[in-house]
């Protein structure tokens, strides 16, 4: 019968000789772009996540507004977004919903290099469905977004342009968009064409009171009375919806779009260079778009028509892309200026972020949302290039701004276009357009951007499978090395049984023959200072002292 070291042996053996046959291919990325692409089927398909990251107001959730064909995401010119919201596809529109977590951040230092990441407290989670929202909480929702529109006196917090398409008029709408405080003073609840009987009205309510920014991080002593007020009213919606308040979370959207691409989770974060600081359990905006790109497969770059960049982005995506080369980067410009052949800002961008450079780069207008939300049953007087042409002058018909509208975003003259990017010899940026890759509206977001997911995918699958060979290669060293041990020492318990006695005597003597030594010292020092006692000492005692030291 095989002893238990024999038996263990003999497994580490088995186990050793299995990890080596598989590891001599699988360490060849061919082999596993072979063996690990073709599964990437509907039945077992690679997730991944693609995050945008861009400063304030560059058109961050304008861009995914159009993805979903509904402007469903809250839009403004200054600071609006104030927490990561992730988008999904559902296939029914039964099925819409929002999700939230609270986020616990985490610092982790490896070296010199310190990152933040975010994780979801599952314990925390509260859905909604369209279907979940009552009566009762569609009117809480709808009061604190008139509060946060309308203000309370002459103050104004926000203004939400994508609701310009839930007016009642066009003359309301416009002054959404263009309006003066004095004529925002005059829209009431009724200028607003929100039903409970419609499911999409009401997620986008519950939209505005999770993600707008209404300067929760801001200290108490700076806010003014209108700001509390509204701060006061949002920490008591959520707390009595069941939404955490006291800390950081993000927000998920299932929403059912077909340009959404199946598998795949876009992340709409919040701008880099808002005045927001930590405090207490709220993260800066900063802070939460490094920490959040932490864990995103792709980066998303969307850079404003002048190509600049916000320092605290320049510093998150520099830190990020460091601690990962293999980290997917994609440059999108959005084209604000109208023309997309026109490379220059692309340039003018990668010259301040040199790390993307190498990237794909697209261009893309992220006003083209416009359109797509005409697509949608959103009435084309209800856009903002409707109202500027309104207050520029001209009165256009619904007919003459939808045509407008397909002229400019539908055609083949309207192109987005897909640039390569390199460096030459001496270090220039070289931005090269590629002429096969030119989309229209629909074929960008229905055409290139499940291509580039599609690589991604694969990027993706290639990253993980190189990190399970490296797992592999660690564990069968380690089976290898227990397996050395043991064949080392098995079958020699009687060798190894003497090492530990002799080495065992070895110690007791070595230990005996200090105190030995200590003892002869320490004897020898009695011994004069028993010669020291004067005569007056008595006999007895001195006759007693020189007992005692004898018999050390």
């Amino acid at each position: 019968m095989l002893s238990i070291s024999e038996r263990i042996m003999n497994r580490l053996a088995v186990l050793a000789k299995d990890e080596t046959d598989s590891l001599k291919s699988a360490i060849d990325k061919h082999f596993i772009a072979d063996c690990v692409i073709p599964p990437l089927t509907n039945k077992n398909s690679i997730g991944c996540k693609i995050a945008i990251a861009a400063e304030v107001s560059a058109g961050k959730s304008t861009l995914f507004n159009a993805l979903c064909g509904y402007p469903i995401l809250p839009v403004a010119t200054k600071t609006t977004s104030a927490v990561p919201t992730y988008i999904t596809r559902v296939r029914r529109h039964s099925d819409e919903g929002v999700c939230v977590f609270a986020l616990r951040k985490e610092v982790i230092n490896n070296g010199e290099l310190t990152s933040t990441h975010f994780v979801r407290d599952e314990t925390t989670k509260k859905h909604y469905l369209a279907s979940d929202i009552t009566n009762e909480m569609f009117s809480d929702l709808f009061e604190y977004m008139y509060l946060a529109m309308h203000g309370s006196g002459q103050q104004y917090m926000i203004t939400l342009e994508n609701m310009a398409h839930f007016m009642n008029s066009v003359d309301k709408a416009d002054i959404i968009l263009h309006g003066e405080n004095s004529e925002k003073q005059t829209i009431t609840k009724n200028d607003f064409a929100l039903k409970y009987e419609i499911p999409r009205h009401r997620l986008l309510l519950l939209m505005i009171l999770l993600c707008v920014y209404v300067k929760q991080n801001d200290s108490v002593e700076v806010m003014n009375d209108y700001t509390k007020q509204l701060n006061k009213l949002r920490v008591e919606l959520l707390a009595k919806y069941g939404f955490p308040a006291d800390n950081d979370f993000s927000v998920c959207l299932d929403w059912c779009s077909d340009d959404i691409p199946d598998n795949v989770t876009l992340i709409d974060l919040p701008g880099t260079g808002a005045s927001t600081d930590d405090i207490d359990g709220h993260s800066s905006h900063t802070t939460l778009v490094r920490g959040i790109l932490n864990e995103a497969d792709a980066i998303w770059v969307l850079c404003t028509e002048n190509g600049t960049i916000d320092n605290d982005l320049l510093t998150a995506l520099n830190d990020v892309i460091s601690t990962n080369a293999r980290k997917n980067k994609v440059c999108i410009y959005n084209c604000k200026n109208g023309k997309p052949n026109d490379s220059d800002p692309v340039v003018d961008f990668l010259g301040k972020l040199r790390c993307l450079t190498g990237e794909r780069c697209y261009v893309v207008d992220a006003l083209a949302g416009e359109y797509k939300f005409t697509q949608n049953g959103i009435d084309a007087l209800y856009t903002k290039q409707a109202s500027d042409l309104r207050y520029d002058g001209f009165e256009p018909t619904d007919s003459e701004i939808l045509t407008r509208l397909q002229n400019q975003y539908r055609g083949k003259r309207r192109a987005y276009c897909t640039y390569t990017t390199s460096l030459d010899t001496a270090g220039n940026i070289v931005v090269v357009q590629d002429s096969e890759n030119k989309y229209t509206l629909d074929d960008f977001f229905k055409r290139a951007l499940i291509d580039y997911v599609e690589k991604l995918r694969y990027e993706v699958a290639l990253t993980k499978a190189i990190e399970q060979s490296k797992f592999y290669i660690y564990i069968h060293d380690s089976l290898a090395a227990s397996l050395g041990i043991l064949k080392s020492i098995d079958g020699k318990g009687a060798q190894i049984s003497q090492a530990v006695s002799t080495a065992l005597d070895d110690a007791k003597k070595d230990a005996l023959d200090n105190y030995i030594r200590r003892g002869a010292v320490c004897q020898s020092e009695l011994s004069k200072k028993l010669v020291t006692l004067s005569d007056s000492v008595s006999g007895k005692i001195k006759s007693s002292f020189e007992l005692n030291l004898a018999s050390l």
